[in-house]
């Protein structure tokens, strides 16, 4: 069963339940699903709620979205959240350092079978500062269920995923090289039905794709895609998709 996300606003219900009365405080206790958002802040004191919510939360599926926090704040909530991390369905993760989102990449087993959602953002600042020993190969032994991935600021030499399932993808201010970027929406072609890119460095510049655009042979055709963001600066890209994967 796939459970619909609740807006920030309905997240207190859980707790609300367990302050009506003995009995809903009973039924709320003892129903996992409505601990199964854990949100957590940049400030320590808030996130003891979510402490306690991730240990009422029982087996049931997580939904975990980090912000951008200082090192030992985060490198502390990694290791409450390790042992769980198979559970979860959504992981976010908000404007962070890109050494600490290598190690929560580091963390991840090699296989999630509910992970649905995988959003990283990197902190602008940070960015660039990655070496080529730093490629995560995520998920060597599956995600069945992974569906969409949102990398910001995150270059694709960064992190190589499953891409048999993926309906959304989003690649926002990341650094590519043409070849992989026609690689990897060759793997996604088939049960693509979202894309959205706003690039940040093209290797070769987009300056240099040969315009009229030359179609390259054997590629498969988005099958499924309905909806396609483009950044306002990704004319040839942009040409670059249309002729080869329309």
């Amino acid at each position: 069963m796939e459970l619909r996300e609740p807006p920030p606003c309905a997240l207190n219900f859980a707790e609300t339940c367990s302050h009506v009365n003995s009995h809903w405080r009973r039924v709320a206790l003892t129903t996992p699903v409505l601990w199964r958002v854990l949100r957590f802040s940049k400030k320590p004191a808030k996130n003891e709620r979510e402490r306690v919510w991730l240990e009422r939360s029982k087996r049931t599926i997580l939904s975990i979205y980090l912000p951008s926090m200082h090192k030992p704040l985060f490198n502390d909530l990694l290791e409450t959240l390790r042992p769980h991390l198979p559970r979860a369905q959504i992981i976010s993760i908000e404007g962070q350092h890109i050494k600490l989102l290598l190690n929560l990449l580091r963390s991840l087993p090699p296989r999630m079978d509910n992970l649905r959602n995988l959003e990283l953002r990197a902190d602008y600042a940070m960015s660039n500062q990655l070496v080529e020993s730093a490629v995560q190969n995520l998920f060597e032994e599956g995600a069945p269920r992974l569906q969409m991935v949102t990398l910001q600021y995150i270059s694709l030499d960064l992190v190589v995923f499953p891409t048999n399932n993926i309906t959304k993808l989003c690649l926002i201010h990341s650094d590519i090289r043409i070849v992989q970027f026609d690689t990897i929406l060759q793997s996604v072609a088939p049960t693509l039905e979202w894309l959205s890119i706003e690039l940040n460095n093209v290797d070769p510049p987009q300056s240099n794709i040969i315009i009229p655009p030359v179609r390259s042979s054997g590629l498969t055709h988005f099958l499924k895609l309905h909806t396609l963001e483009l950044g306002e600066d990704g004319l040839l890209i942009s040409t670059h998709i249309l002729t080869n994967f329309w």
